[in-house]
């Protein structure tokens, strides 16, 4: 259910709304939280750890974390690319 509010619950906020100390990226650096949206729903159901030229971590409920390469097919599903802005506060 978490996922299914990001949008209303401004989890990931542009820069005209930095409350959370998060910015909306279009390219992601190591690190960066990417939100993908999986399967026939219309929110970000599933985030992945970007590490770079070694691929999106990801996790789980009840299944082993895992590395994998962040490619076509997850790239069609991303919806946003969140970076943490340690310059701006966090409320």
């Amino acid at each position: 259910n978490w996922f299914s509010r990001t949008e209303t619950a401004n989890i990931l906020v542009d820069r005209a709304n930095p409350k959370w100390g998060w910015e909306i990226v279009q390219t992601p650096k190591p690190f960066d939280v990417i939100l993908l949206s999986i399967g026939a729903t219309n929110s970000p159901n599933h985030c992945a750890l970007y590490l770079g030229t070694k691929g999106i971590l990801q996790v789980m409920d009840e299944h082993p974390s895992w590395v994998t390469s962040y490619g076509r097919w997850y790239k069609q599903y991303t919806v946003k690319i969140g970076r943490w802005n340690n310059k701006l506060l966090c409320i």
